[in-house]
């Protein structure tokens, strides 16, 4: 198994790793990539240098604030193109598909479909649920979170379903919304699935995610809506956020938090096997918060 994660660092704009039941490796890295540095939020007390969302195609998108660039998958992973240099601050996962990008607009209420051919984006509002023009792009407002609502972080496409993920940041429970991929219509809205919820991963009619505030891996099942709860790490002071999934085995990272400075913070793999319910954990070959985590394709 192939991992690529982006980690709270100065150091790196993304790592990849392989993982056998035994330990975790570090493979390779790209060191930092001054593309990605967000230069309009300079002095405004946050990161410049966020790598945070991965997609895929036969090349890597990397976001970080609002810089989108893309990188090929040799050895060395040239920079091929900055693909958007005035997204959103705060961006959180990114998504490929049949050449789109799908971006979340975390701190702005938002997501999007960026045709890469054409660059026309359709933007849709993520508190209304509804398709919407593109938000206003006031940094110094965007940057205090003050209208930071659903904090949407996590994307997922299977068919023609398009799923996004609310946060909502404690002030509400967390919610799964599903889109028409190909007109944004809405088909259905799971509410209450959990708190400060993070990643979305589909199998067998059910939506995998991390309720991260409660410490839990949990289920819905699309049609029936009947929620699962899985204890994986029981008394451990750890975030969970990072989800991927290969062969019926679940792929969850999990940030010891009890050091603050994000970038100093142990990290971990647990996997847990659908079928067997079998639980692991190895440590990662590195330190720094995990922010997105996926299988290398």
């Amino acid at each position: 198994m192939k991992l690529i994660a982006t980690i709270e660092t100065e150091e790196y704009s993304f790592l990849t790793l392989n993982l056998t039941p035994q330990q975790l490796q570090l493979v390779n890295h790209r060191p930092r990539e001054e593309n990605l540095i967000d230069k309009r939020i300079e002095g405004m007390e946050r990161d410049v240098f966020r790598p945070f969302g991965i997609a895929q195609s036969d090349l890597i998108y990397i976001a970080s604030q609002g810089k989108i660039v893309s990188f090929g998958k040799g050895k060395r992973f040239p920079v091929e193109e900055e693909i958007l240099s005035d997204w959103f601050f705060n961006t959180h996962q990114i998504l490929y598909d049949e050449g789109n990008l799908y971006l979340t607009g975390t701190s702005v209420n938002c997501i999007a479909k960026f045709n890469l051919e054409t660059k026309e984006i359709d933007y849709f509002d993520t508190v209304d649920l509804v398709k919407t023009k593109r938000p206003d792009n006031d940094l110094g407002t965007a940057i205090t979170g003050k209208y930071d609502i659903t904090h949407t972080n996590s994307l997922l496409i299977n068919g023609n379903s398009f799923w996004f993920l609310n946060h909502n940041r404690r002030q509400s429970p967390s919610t799964i919304v599903e889109l028409n991929k190909n007109n944004f219509e809405v088909l259905n809205v799971y509410e209450d699935i959990g708190f400060d919820a993070h990643n979305l991963v589909f199998h067998n009619n059910f939506l995998y995610y991390l309720s991260t505030a409660e410490g839990y891996l949990k289920s819905i099942h699309i049609k029936t809506r009947e929620i699962q709860i899985f204890p994986i790490a029981k008394f451990e002071k750890l975030f969970f956020r990072g989800l991927c999934m290969k062969d019926n085995i679940l792929y969850i990272g999990a940030t010891d938090i009890s050091e603050r400075n994000r970038k100093k913070q142990e990290c971990y793999i647990y996997t847990y096997h659908t079928i067997t319910t079998e639980v692991t954990k190895l440590k990662m070959p590195f330190v720094g918060a995990i922010l997105d985590l996926q299988e290398l394709t």
